[in-house]
């Protein structure tokens, strides 16, 4: 997740924006995803390493803890790693059934207005 989250906008336009950032850039770049993928699963990152990016001060848990903080429509009872699966399930799965399965996108923008759906609803539940 990015280091910079817009706290004064409205909780649906930031998953929005999030949503299309996140996709377009991995959809672009799918070769270097998939390498990277493809390293953490051979070559396991070292725990240290690992911890700095999930736990760190500025790491994702810290950032997706000041979401729910400045976002009191998200379920409060929802843990950083909860919102990160709800956040990536959907997006990943799209992501490989598309990429990696060549499935067929019949609507794309329809597609990614679903996700958004998804997360949102996956958030305040």
């Amino acid at each position: 997740m990015s280091k910079i989250i817009i706290y004064d906008q409205h909780l649906t336009e930031l998953v929005s924006f999030f949503v299309e950032d996140q996709v377009q850039f991995v959809i672009g770049d799918f070769s270097l995803f998939k390498l990277f993928i493809q390293e953490v699963l051979i070559q396991s990152p070292r725990a240290d390493v690992l911890d700095n990016i999930l736990n760190d001060q500025e790491g994702i848990f810290s950032n997706l803890q000041k979401l729910k903080d400045n976002f009191p429509e998200i379920n409060q009872q929802l843990s950083p790693l909860e919102i990160l699966r709800i956040f990536l399930g959907p997006m990943i799965v799209y992501i490989f059934q598309n990429q990696l399965f060549q499935a067929e996108v019949e609507n794309y923008h329809q597609d990614l207005e679903l996700i958004k759906r998804q997360i949102i609803f996956g958030l305040k539940v």
